[in-house]
């Protein structure tokens, strides 16, 4: 005879043990579901051929308050359905847990990322205000009281107090403007005339960013005419002749060498539509593209610079007579004219 002995809490999910009172043997779940799939194929009909162990094991009639073969079965049925839903919450948990783990490491990253965008913006931030403030002194502080147009205390009835009371400009601003009045009373240098200075450049910036960092390298923002993009990680600086030597000195402390570039070279025109275009043409739009970028700095330098910079242009072939005449012809005249 069978009856539950005990439960196996070695086992996870823990499974019950049935024993025998004749031979006191004990069998697990496993065990006891295999002799019961083999006492189910016999139609339950003892086969002593088929396994000795089996003699004595099983009465056709239970023992009062023994559990019968249908609770038998009916508990072992009960129990497999418990370890698949065990194996299936096993292996889902499993899944969220592997799941999780990327997730955790992808937040991880993002706040990492996160930290370091804000600590360059807070540098940037600062490194910016600590520039601009050479060139724009910082505004006095608002009066908040309110003042009668009519009184006294009103800056429109002194406006020379006023006046005075605008922040002096720091020294390089003051020498920068010195330099600048005197050569006004200077005559031309031989090597009078305007060139491109052409450096290497990794990523396409606003040429706001460019002015930052030449500001950065101790160069005059004031000096650079013009800054273009004519081919692809080439950058043009439009100085004049005088000024490129200085130029290329404090870039090369910075370890910035400019390049030899051609703008007529026919390599320089890397669109895919004109691939199969032949050299010649490619020439012919080189110099057209050369010829917009020119007017393009004409449009931006201001005057008086841009009638001495239009009139190099037309010396070297870059803009044609009719429109140096136009340029020059937006020229407000003087009484003396």
């Amino acid at each position: 005879h069978l009856y539950r002995y005990n439960k196996n809490k070695n086992i996870n999910p823990p499974q019950p043990t049935f024993r025998c009172r004749t031979c006191t043997k004990t069998y697990s779940a496993v065990e006891m579901k295999k002799l019961l799939e083999q006492l189910l194929q016999t139609q339950h009909t003892r086969n002593d051929t088929d396994s000795p162990e089996m003699d004595g094991i099983f009465d056709s009639q239970p023992m009062l308050g023994e559990p019968t073969m249908t609770q038998i079965l009916q508990e072992l049925q009960t129990q497999r359905k418990r370890l698949d839903q065990h194996d299936n919450m096993f292996a889902e948990i499993q899944r969220l847990t592997e799941e999780l783990d990327l997730a955790k490491k992808h937040i991880e990253t993002l706040e990492e990322t996160n930290r370091n965008l804000r600590l360059q913006l807070s540098h940037g931030q600062s490194n910016s205000q600590k520039e601009d403030n050479l060139d724009f002194p910082p505004l006095s502080p608002n009066n908040t009281k309110y003042v009668p147009p009519n009184s006294q205390d009103s800056k429109w009835a002194q406006p020379l107090r006023h006046h005075q009371q605008k922040p002096t400009p720091s020294a390089t601003t003051q020498q920068r403007r010195l330099t600048a009045a005197a050569r006004t009373f200077q005559l031309p240098s031989e090597s009078h005339g305007f060139k491109y200075i052409y450096v290497p450049s990794r990523a396409r910036q606003p040429t706001g960013q460019i002015r930052a960092n030449l500001r950065r390298f101790g160069i005059d923002n004031g000096r650079i005419l013009d800054i273009q993009y004519p081919a692809r990680q080439t950058v043009s600086l439009l100085v004049h002749n005088d000024y490129a030597d200085l130029l290329i000195e404090k870039l090369k402390i910075m370890d910035i060498h400019p390049i030899n570039f051609d703008p007529f070279d026919p390599k320089n025109i890397n669109d895919p539509k004109y691939e199969s275009t032949s050299n010649e043409n490619k020439q012919q739009l080189a110099k057209e593209l050369h010829h917009k970028r020119a007017e393009r700095s004409l449009q931006f330098i201001r005057a008086p610079v841009k009638y001495a910079v239009a009139r190099a242009f037309h010396t070297y072939g870059w803009v044609s007579l009719e429109e140096l005449k136009s340029i020059l012809a937006s020229r407000i005249p003087h009484r003396d004219d």
